[in-house]
């Protein structure tokens, strides 16, 4: 993806013409920073009718705040109404997404699960156990409780380390994720 995000006039030209015969798709393309996974695949299509469409695979989790990048990422897809308004948009809101600067994502991010969603956690000590609580809002409700401090993973024993706690958050998006 990043090979377009330059505005060069020969590329762009390039990719209309295929994508005007058939959908072209471009496997292991860098994410802007904040996204897992880090590589995807990414297609370009354009009707008989002009309109254009770039398509994502689906289960990017994606932390930065550019709005745009995001609901992309979440729809699978973005429609212009021509090959000009898409190009526009990559070398534009999307371009930017490529410089926001973010924390790389860590070990606490777990993923895809059956479903393509990825789920970031951090991990909290109380006083005796550890508790796998999400950084955002899970898409299941399966075992999961609240608190003030948002949501968490319910678990019928204390977990004892960080390494516990982070295996019942990988054994959670494996099985409800």
């Amino acid at each position: 993806m990043r090979q377009f995000l330059e505005n060069d006039e020969n590329k762009f030209h390039d990719l209309e013409m295929r994508a005007r015969i058939t959908c072209v798709v471009f496997r292991e393309q860098d994410l802007p920073p904040g996204c897992v996974p880090p590589k995807i695949r990414i297609g370009f299509e354009i009707a008989p009718s002009g309109v254009s469409t770039i398509y994502i695979d689906k289960g990017v989790l994606y932390v930065g705040s550019n709005r745009e990048f995001r609901e992309w990422v979440t729809a699978g897809l973005k429609r212009f109404p021509d090959f000009k308004a898409l190009r526009d948009w990559v070398i534009g809101p999307l371009a930017q997404a490529f410089k926001e600067t973010l924390p790389e994502l860590d070990e606490d991010t777990f993923g895809p699960s059956k479903q393509g969603h990825y789920y970031q956690f951090r991990f909290v000590r109380n006083e005796l156990s550890w508790r796998a609580c999400f950084k955002s809002e899970p898409t299941s409700s399966a075992h999961v409780l609240h608190d003030g401090g948002g949501p968490y993973i319910c678990w019928d024993r204390t977990l004892f380390t960080k390494k516990a706690a982070r295996q019942v958050a990988k054994l959670w998006v494996e099985t409800y994720g």
